[in-house]
This record gives structure tokens, sequence and C-alpha cells, in this order.
């Protein structure tokens, strides 16, 4: 049978220019004692080899190609994530005390011995002009918990009162059940953490918590253990707020967590937010194995962790009131046809599933965006392989794009719960509406190389066969009078991190295999700020058995400047073209007018290069500005106004001295009435302009900002 699957996927990847050789080497297709990767909790018990000594890696051994890092810790636990990474990183350019700060939290496993304990890490990144300083640079940051075992963080970040959150799963001796934790740091005792544990859920051990803030509540959904790692297991979502005098509160109707979905696959939940903190949507794969088979799939033979869809559930008053019992099948994969076989191929019908990650995203417009990791399923052969494509979804639009594309094979293959290309993390950029995604990649084509004994293995690849990966960062434009881009264009990614080898065979330590990154959604600054870990020797080590050895990883900042970014994607000149996710064709998009030209056609703005009105300015009378509301205001306060055609404008504030302040907009936008929020928490109260602009052209309007 899996000689027959070979075949087919062979002839297949050939059809569509996947890269492909016959030679002797490790397989792209998953082998039968791989289906079903056991799900890492953190009860592992872990025994270092003598030689992970805690060797200390030097900035400048990183070696980026754009931007610039700084280690803020390291970390024994090479598995941040088992999936979804969520957010990890937050950066806040307001903060009245420190300055502009990244605050950042990761997994630490602290022991070299068995059953050493783990914590979670918090540090801060201060952001000078001299460049980056580590609050806590003598033991890698801030214990949260004083826990048995932690692990598994995100960072909910309250921006307006300048508070981090970080909320992960923990437990507080070896005899306690494990629950989901969220903790906010005593004002006058910087580094001490108060801890709030949320209610048990009926009984189940709700883990892996990804969380995000908005309208003044900290969003949480977590996934429950479970024994059976092909079961179907239960979501819960939990909204939780914090006041300095009376502390943490679950502010669900029951004061409970409350389950959104007994039917999840993987630990592939994540949860966006609205700017306003009004619309919370939250996404997870739930298994079609369970769903339509009674979890004996297809054949009979039993469910798997493959052949999901993602459902998607959606609440517009900040989280109250929610759609449990009907949410949006957002994939609905095509069934199997029995009626064409013997051509299995077309049998198949739907040849690729979401795998274990999911990143939700409501950008500064109010739309919804989901990205997601596909991986190759072959459903009545049974064959799943490692290589896979990155999709984004926006309901604008309502197609899927390819972001990424991971379908070729190195002979090196990814971690446990990996897939050659995955783990996406998206922002918009306020000022100019750039989307940006960044994601992790193992490898490029070709990247392998033959020894003497005429066996293939990858070029940036460990001795036991585990490939490194990198960190990239792809963008879609903002749609223009001369077309729709956003979210359906991407540019080819940059690989800012760029730690590649061409030797192959690498030993523990030489591998440099960045992982799990996370990008901070705010960025309203000249910089996206990211977090990921470098995993010295690749694969998951603390899973059983271990994949790869035990070493001691960076935990890493790195900002990266978005003009260097531009200019290296123009350097690029290259679009991703779109590659179908559904066998007929469904929702998908090609770009028919210009079929993904670049340079003939103004580049990655696309702007065909023209100047004056031809390129967007409006006209007097084609455009109102409404005056801000609230009015006075603070901090914070919404500007709209009203374009009667597409065009290309500009949102300036200033203040009495007629100094700019903020940019809140500069970008092409498509006729209609637009709404922006100005966040003035870093300001003395006073009178401030706003002004609306087109070329030559503008309307300014008066507001008060009274602290």
């Amino acid at each position: 049978m899996l000689k027959r699957a070979t075949a087919l996927l062979t002839g297949f990847l050939l059809a569509f220019g996947a890269a492909w050789t016959y030679a002797e080497g490790l397989s792209e297709v998953i082998p039968d004692d791989q289906k079903v990767q056991p799900v890492l909790t953190g009860a592992e018990e872990i025994q270092l080899p003598d030689h992970a000594a805690r060797p200390v890696l030097p900035t400048d051994e990183l070696d980026e190609i754009v931007g610039d890092t700084v280690i803020v810790g390291y970390s024994y636990w090479d598995a941040q994530h088992n999936g979804t990474v969520g957010r990890m990183i937050a950066y806040d350019p307001a903060d009245t005390t420190l300055g502009p700060v990244v605050h950042m939290v990761y997994a630490r496993l602290e022991g070299e011995t068995t059953g050493s304990t783990r914590h979670v890490r918090y540090n801060r990144v201060l952001i000078g002009d001299d460049g980056f300083t580590v609050e806590e640079t003598f033991d890698g940051g801030y214990n949260v918990d004083s826990r048995q075992r932690a692990g598994y963080t995100t960072l909910p970040m309250d921006w307006e009162n300048h508070l981090p959150f970080p909320a992960f799963h923990s437990r507080a001796t070896s005899n306690d059940p494990w629950g989901q934790t969220i903790g906010n740091e005593f004002i006058f005792l910087p580094g001490v953490f108060n801890l709030y544990d949320f209610p048990e859920y009926t009984g189940n051990e709700v883990l892996w918590p990804r969380g995000i803030f908005g309208g003044g509540y900290a969003h949480v959904v977590g996934t429950a253990s479970r024994t059976d790692n092909v079961a179907e297991t239960v979501i819960t979502y939990s909204r939780v707020s914090y006041d300095p005098d009376t502390g943490w509160n679950m502010a669900t109707p029951d004061g409970l967590q409350q389950l959104v979905t007994d039917h999840g696959m993987n630990i592939s939940a994540d949860v966006g937010v609205s700017d306003d903190g009004m619309r919370i949507v939250i996404a997870q794969t739930v298994s079609r194995d369970w769903l339509y088979y009674g979890g004996g799939g297809y054949d009979g033979t039993g469910a798997g962790q493959w052949n999901n869809d993602i459902w998607v559930w959606e609440s517009t008053d900040g989280g109250v009131t929610w759609n449990w019992d009907t949410p949006m099948d957002l994939t609905q994969c095509i069934f199997p046809d029995e009626s064409y076989l013997p051509d299995t191929l077309a049998a198949e019908r739907d040849t690729l599933r979401p795998y274990t990650d999911t990143n939700v995203y409501i950008d500064h417009d109010g739309i919804l965006h989901i990205a997601f990791t596909a991986m190759e399923y072959f459903v009545i052969e049974g064959v799943g392989t490692y290589t896979s494509i990155l999709y984004h979804w926006d309901e604008e639009s309502d197609v899927f794009t390819r972001i990424a594309d991971g379908r070729h094979w190195n002979y090196a293959r990814p971690e446990s719960w990996g897939r050659v290309v995955e783990r996406p993390s998206m922002v918009q950029d306020p000022e100019t509406g750039i989307l940006y995604c960044v994601y992790e990649k193992y490898g490029e084509p070709d990247e392998f190389i033959e020894d003497d004994d005429g066996f293939l293995h990858g070029m940036d690849a460990s001795d036991d066969g585990y490939a490194n990966s990198d960190v990239y960062v792809a963008a879609s434009p903002p749609n223009n009078i001369f077309g729709n881009w956003y979210g359906r264009m991407w540019s080819k990614g940059v690989n800012i991190t760029n730690t590649k080898s061409t030797d192959g065979n690498l030993l523990p330590g030489e591998s440099r295999s960045e992982q799990d990154p996370s990008v901070s959604l705010v960025n309203d600054s000249d910089y996206l700020y990211i977090q990921y870990l470098i995993d010295l020797d690749p694969g998951i080590a603390i899973t059983d058995p271990p994949e790869g050895e035990m070493t001691y990883n960076p935990v890493v900042m790195h900002r990266v400047a978005k003009t260097d970014l531009m200019d290296a994607m123009e350097s690029q000149a290259e679009w991703v073209t779109n590659y179908p996710f559904h066998v007929d064709s469904t929702r998908f998009w090609w770009d028919t007018e210009y079929e993904y030209a670049w340079d003939d056609v103004g580049g990655f703005y696309r702007d065909q290069g023209a100047v004056g009105s031809e390129t967007g300015e409006l006209l007097p009378g084609e455009y109102t500005l409404e005056q801000n509301y609230p009015n006075p205001f603070n901090p914070s306060t919404r500007i709209a106004f009203r374009i009667e055609r597409a065009g290309a404008v500009k949102l300036t504030v200033h203040d009495l001295l007629g100094r700019e302040v903020a940019t809140l907009l500069n970008r092409p936008l498509e006729a209609g009435r637009h709404e922006v929020s100005f966040e003035a928490g870093d300001l003395p109260s006073g009178v401030y302009f706003y002004t609306l602009s087109s070329g030559e052209r503008s309307v300014t309007r008066k507001m008060v900002l009274m602290k």
C-alpha cells in the first residue's frame, strides 16, 4: 500500500511542478509509526545529556540578513508550542514609565536532571536610540510562576494601561491537576507576578491557552488534555478581567469556562479581537473522521489527526454571547468520490487538509483574516505527507490564496507536529495598510546533497535527518484604484534569519533552526517585532522517543524595518501564484488581468507607476471628514470620513504648534465610509488638529484630549 501511495504522490507532485528525485533517502510520506503524534503537556520526564552544558550563543552568530536581534533568554524546552503559536510578544510604543518597550514570554526548562522544573519566563527589552537593553540578563528574565511545571505561554497585552498578562498552563505539584493560569506583574515589585487560576471545566484538564486582550478583557481559548491522541477534545473559551483594586474575575455569564466545541482535533485553536474589543473570533480544526465517520475514519480502521476542517465562531458584543451551536465551516473539504475509481487520484477529490495551526486576525479596518497550514492528505490511501501549503482567507474576498508553498522535499523531515511550511502570524501596518504574515519554513526546493553511497540528505539538516527551519515574512498590498489585491496577492517571503548550512549531517549545537515565530499585534512604528526560539539540534528532543538531542536554545527578539522588507521584496520582484485549495476551484482566485507580473505594473503596490490625479488624488467635494467621537476624549477616539470614489488619502494629527504627532493612514482606499482609531496615551492634554488630505487638497478638524 505504501509503495503504491508513494507512486501516486510522485505522479501528482510531478504534474504540478514539485521537486522530486528517485533516490534512496528519507521519504516525504509520513510512516505508519508517526501517523499519530504524542501531545506534549510539560509533564514529560527529561534526562539531559552530559554535553548539554549551557553554551552561550553570541548574538553575532545569528547572522540575520534583515533586521537586528537580541537574545532575551535560553531554554532546553525546544517545543514552545505543539501547533498554533499565538502571540508571545508585545511591543508597547507608549509606556510612560519605561518608554518604548517589548514584552516577551517563553517556557523554560530549568534544570539538567530528570524531572526538572519548567517555568514561564517574562522579560522586557527597552528600545532606545542607541539600541536594545534587555532588562533581566542574568538568568533570561523573571519567573512568572513558582509552580512545579508550567509552559505553553502566550501574552495578552492591555496596551491602554501598558499591562502584559502572561497566560499559560501549570500545576502546583505533580499530584495536582493541570489548568490554565493568567498573571499580572505587581506595579511596585518588578518581576513578581500575581496569578489567577481559571475555574476547572467539568472535570477536564484544560491546557494550551491562546490569549489576546481587547475591550477590557483577556480572551482565552484552551484545549482539554486527552489520553487518546486521535480522540476528539474539548475546546473552551474564557473571558477574564483585571482590576488593580479587586484583582481577577472570570467574566463569562456563569463565571466558568464556556464550551466552544467538543469536536476539536489537534492544538490549533486561536482567537482574534477587533480594535474596539467588540468582535471576538475563534478558529479550531475539527475532525472529519469523527464528525462524518463516527470515529472510524474513512476506511473504518479508526480516526487520525489529519482529516480536518476549520470551524469558526464569532461574538459581536465583546464575548458576552456566541454562536456556539452554529459555527462557520470555513474549509468544507470535498469528500472522496469512489465513482471515479479506479482513478484513485480523481476519487480522492480534495487532497489538502488543515492540520494543526490557525492564525486569527482582525485588521484595523475590521476585516477578519484566517491563515492556516494545509498538509497533503490522501483519504482513500490513508497517506499523508510532510509537505504543505500556507493559505490565507478573509471575509471581504472570501477566497483561499497561497501565502507560501512547501510542496518540496529535501530528504529531511520537520519536527513532530511540523510541516514544510507552517506557523503563520499576521499583522497589518495601520499606516500603509500592508498585511504582513510571518511564518517558518524548512528549506527551499533542491536544498539536498548526495553522499558517497548514493543517499540523499538535506543540506540544512541534523545528523538525525531533521531539517532546520528559517523565519520568513511575506506581505500583501492594499487595494487601490487599479485593483483589489489585499489578501489576494502575496509577495515571495523574505528569509529574515537565513541561518542555513550547506553541509548536512549537523551535530548537536551546529544547527540553527528558528521555531515558533510570533509577531507583535501593535507595530505603530517603522518596525515589526518578532520572537522565536533557535533550536540548536532540530526535532523535539523532549518527546518520546526523542528527536535529536537536548540543547540550550536561545530565545530571540528580532526587529525588522518595514522599509528593509519592502526593499527585499522589490529585489525579489516575485508574487506567489495561487493554488486551488479545493479540487473544483471553489473560492479560488487568480490574477487574470496581470498574470502576477511585478515590474510592469508598479512593483509591490501595483500602482502602475502613474503620478498625479490618475493615481487617485481626490477633488474637492469627493471627501468629507466627520467630527471625532468621543470629543473631548481620553485616551482614545474614533475618526471617520467618507470618500466618494477610490483614491489615495492621508490622515494626520498635529499639535497647536503645527508639529505632526501621528500619521493614522496613508494609502489608497476604496469608496465609502472609513473609520480609524487614534490612541493618545503618550500625549499631553490639549487641543489637537486632525487633517484628511489627498494630494495638495486637505480638510482639518479640531479635537480635545482631556486627561
